[in-house]
């Protein structure tokens, strides 16, 4: 009897850990209920215990859990989280700094104006999905035209005034 209500609350519990409400909930509820979980493991009436003392229990479960982990079992962990989650936090010098991930995947989810700073015109000309215009935004012309021949400029500054004389 004790068995089946042992097997049928760990069932509860792993349904509520795979569902995707327990993933948005905030961890001090999660915490309690690893805690309410492991009382109700150790066959401890958890009614004598505080809604603090049970958090406890369960944080201190879970960074147990965690911290035992081998780094490969760490590595599978954390590549079950998307990519924006698991930068979310990360300052766009530190997302710069990340290897083994393209530039697009080190800036995935940062604004416009957050993906461009700090970024050197022959990155930002690597990045797709934005016009010219885009990458160039908020670059001094010295930045824009660095690296150009002065025949190159010339090209471009005819071509500009036939579009002008065009418009007309």
């Amino acid at each position: 009897m004790i068995s089946s209500y042992r097997k049928k609350k760990r069932k509860v519990f792993k349904l509520l850990q795979q569902s995707e409400e327990f993933a948005s909930m905030p961890n001090d509820l999660k915490s309690i209920l690893f805690g309410i979980m492991i009382l109700g493991e150790q066959d401890l009436d958890f009614y004598e215990f505080t809604p603090e003392q049970v958090q406890e229990i369960g944080e201190i479960w879970r960074k147990t859990c965690i911290s035992t982990l081998s780094s490969e079992e760490k590595e599978a962990l954390i590549s079950t989280i998307p990519l924006e989650e698991r930068l979310k936090g990360l300052t766009l010098e530190e997302r710069l700094q990340l290897k083994g991930l393209t530039l697009e995947e080190r800036l995935k989810g940062l604004t416009l104006e957050e993906r461009l700073k700090g970024l050197t015109l022959e990155e930002r000309l690597q990045l797709k999905g934005l016009t010219l215009e885009e990458r160039l935004k908020g670059l001094t012309l010295e930045e824009r035209i660095k690296g150009l021949t002065l025949e190159e400029l010339e090209e471009c500054l005819k071509k500009r005034k036939q579009q002008k004389k065009g418009n007309c």
